[in-house]
């Protein structure tokens, strides 16, 4: 699918709204923009504004795929025309054309090589985060563990003392005072055991 022509672009505002004929358009746009009424407006005929300024060939040129592109543009400026008939030249000699090609796969190589290298450094540091993770959760389940065994430990413990205590025959209050727990879950621990 072809991209979208904008109005943003510079060249195409310039074609639109520099445009001698196009009056009309300019004027109902700067009205908008301005906030005021012009009552007329003349545009600048100069080709700069319109037309095609000097380095736009050249652009079109360097962007060209070849002699046969570069071609129509060449008719339009001498230096253009010169840069063609070198390229011609350089098309022809087998040597240069070889030359072309190995520097052009040279190219394809290292972009090739930093695309490796960046995607071995991105595996890494995806690595490295993996691992940090890791022992993070590792360190995170240490502490929850030991918390919770300390916890067991303790309930544990609790559970020992109130049998030990109903053992000797002492009333569950009393239990309950020195081991913190409600009476229902004396009577719990005891009805379990």
């Amino acid at each position: 699918m072809e991209e979208e022509i904008r109005l943003t672009n510079d060249l195409v505002f310039q074609r639109i709204f520099g445009k001698v004929g196009n009056e009309n358009i300019t004027k109902a746009f700067l009205e908008k923009v301005l906030g005021i009424e012009i009552e007329s407006l003349t545009l600048d005929t100069n080709k700069r504004l319109i037309g095609e300024r000097p380095e736009d060939n050249w652009i079109r040129a360097l962007k060209s795929k070849g002699v046969d592109e570069m071609g129509k543009i060449s008719e339009l400026d001498k230096q253009i025309k010169e840069m063609k008939e070198e390229l011609e030249r350089i098309t022809a000699d087998p040597e240069l054309r070889e030359k072309y090609y190995q520097r052009e796969k040279n190219l394809r190589d290292a972009l090739s090589w930093i695309k490796a290298e960046r995607e071995e450094a991105r595996e890494q540091g995806r690595e490295q985060g993996r691992n940090e993770g890791r022992k993070e959760g590792r360190e995170e389940g240490i502490k929850e563990g030991r918390a919770e065994g300390r916890e067991e430990g303790i309930k544990e413990n609790r559970k020992e003392i109130v049998l030990s205590m109903h053992k000797k025959d002492i009333n569950i209050e009393t239990i309950s005072e020195i081991v913190k727990l409600s009476k229902k879950e004396i009577e719990k621990i005891i009805k379990e055991n």
